[in-house]
């Protein structure tokens, strides 16, 4: 059986990866509106919108599949 050709998508925004490594952001419409070092304070943060997705961005070198 061959194995189909697929891409992965990342929810994180392209250069958040460089720019948080090892926080929490909040995206919303594909653009970071806060980060924080911790998913409480994140939440506690006024920019924070109920519906936008909160991710933790891995430590820079850290692989995970």
């Amino acid at each position: 059986m061959p194995v189909a050709d697929s891409t992965i998508a990342s929810p994180v925004p392209a250069g958040a990866r460089e720019e948080y490594p090892g926080r929490w952001i909040a995206v919303r419409e594909g653009e970071v509106v806060a980060s924080a070092d911790d998913l409480e304070a994140l939440r506690a943060d006024e920019r924070v919108d109920v519906d936008d997705a909160l991710y933790h961005v891995p430590p820079q070198g850290s692989y995970f599949y």
